[in-house]
């Protein structure tokens, strides 16, 4: 199976005076061949099941794999792995 490098961004009121910073290092991210999906903390908190599938839907269409095994491995809030985890987000497959 296709590693992914996706790194999944929550953004929230944490982020609100950061917007230069988020910016600078989405492009660091990116220049590094990553893909971020982002989604707000609200939604993770109230909408968890469209979250779940917004981010199945985008992992398709940027990579064109079913993730079924990751999706269900944040869905059931496993930490990522170690060297897995970004500020603010978490990296699937790195």
């Amino acid at each position: 199976m296709k590693t992914l490098g996706l790194v999944v961004e929550i953004d929230g009121t944490s982020h609100d005076d950061k917007a230069v910073y988020d910016r600078i290092r989405q492009q660091y991210l990116e220049s590094l061949g990553l893909v971020i999906f982002r989604i707000t903390d609200f939604d993770v908190r109230n909408n968890l099941g469209v979250v779940m599938m917004d981010l199945e839907y985008f992992i398709i269409q940027h990579f064109g794999t079913n993730p079924s095994s990751e999706i269900q491995r944040i869905s059931e809030s496993t930490p990522p792995e170690e060297g897995n985890v970004s500020a603010g987000g978490f990296i699937i497959g790195k």
